[in-house]
């Protein structure tokens, strides 16, 4: 009867151990959804159920995100680091810090990135740093030599054969002020060091000899057939095009996971938390992330990745008030010549 009433417990012991965790996930579209078969294999193998369950609407800016958070029916997000200081850091409000110590293989990722200031508050990170891409310069490599700077957008060259983003304002304006002043990178990012008549002329360049601006995630594949360049995520482009490395350098956006303060609360729910991030940050999950997305590696299996393309002068950061209503309208007007 002892052993009958002992094997019961241990049966019950099991079951508890493995009882199944829901994560309720919001997500820029299909970054972590993607791996949810690779994930669940991996959880298990810690000992772990965890069901990642998606909350919609996706990610998509600062306020959509802060909505879905402060609605309670989120548990994990995947932001841009940014995206938690803006706004008087009502996002990062509704996040608990986390432990990085707990996130297995985060000592593989470059410094830069586990040290970057815009996910850190308090000196605490209210995120994990696991992917990370860029805002790039691409060209139809059997048509046209690697550019080496910016400056080939405004080129009589490539009037008429490039496109950049209509709705992401602040980095094509990055871009011009990188091309009017390579040397002071992060003077960017401050409306007090902008020549402002020179920046919105060089916008508005920008904008009217473009072959189009494209809207959503990038390029159709009609806009693409008639252009050599494209500033963009590079979602959507095929292997006809390579990633530019022009000076001074391209804007990066680093994404974070990060945990909401009602989630962190529940032990399990915590757990699984650390699980993912830990998954995420594995370069099995990194290969997938550069082969869907066009991210780069910020861990490999062997060796290791370069660090030179994690310069914290190009991450997005949030921008004050007064610099960011400055670059929108200074964009607005450049459209309006297109």
């Amino acid at each position: 009867m002892r052993h009958l009433i002992a094997a019961i417990g241990i049966g019950l012991l099991s079951q508890s151990a493995m009882a199944q965790v829901v994560l309720r996930v919001n997500e820029w579209p299909g970054y972590l959804s993607m791996h949810t078969e690779a994930f669940h294999a991996y959880a298990k193998s810690k000992g772990l159920d965890v069901k990642l369950e998606v909350v919609k609407p996706d990610i998509s800016d600062e306020q959509v995100t802060f909505e879905n958070v402060r609605s309670g029916k989120v548990d994990v997000l995947t932001p841009t680091e940014s995206f938690l200081q803006a706004r008087q850091k009502k996002l990062l409000n509704l996040l608990a810090p986390v432990d990085v110590s707990k996130v297995v293989g985060y000592d593989k990722v470059p410094a830069s990135l586990r040290n970057s200031p815009f996910h850190v508050d308090g000196g605490k990170p209210y995120g994990v740093v696991f992917m990370a891409g860029y805002y790039g310069l691409y060209y139809k490599h059997a048509k046209v030599k690697e550019p080496k700077s910016w400056d080939i957008l405004w080129s009589d060259e490539a009037k008429g054969k490039y496109s950049v983003s209509k709705d992401t304002y602040f980095v094509n304006a990055h871009i011009a002020q990188w091309s009017l002043d390579a040397k002071n990178v992060e003077h960017a990012y401050d409306a007090g060091k902008l020549d402002k008549a020179k920046l919105g002329e060089k916008m508005k360049g920008l904008a009217a000899n473009a072959a189009h601006l494209w809207e959503g995630i990038g390029n159709s594949a009609d806009q693409l057939k008639n252009i050599d360049y494209t500033a963009s995520w590079g979602f959507e482009l095929g292997p006809d095009w390579k990633l530019a490395f022009p000076a001074p350098g391209s804007s990066m956006w680093v994404d974070v996971l990060s945990i909401t303060k009602e989630a962190a609360k529940d032990p399990k729910k915590l757990e699984a938390f650390y699980a993912l991030a830990s998954f995420a940050v594995q370069p099995e999950a990194q290969k997938v992330f550069g082969e869907k997305l066009r991210a780069l590696p910020i861990t490999v299996a062997s060796g290791s990745v370069d660090v030179k393309k994690f310069d914290g002068r190009f991450f997005w950061r949030p921008l004050d008030d007064r610099t960011g209503n400055l670059l929108q309208i200074l964009w607005k007007d450049a459209q309006a010549k297109k």
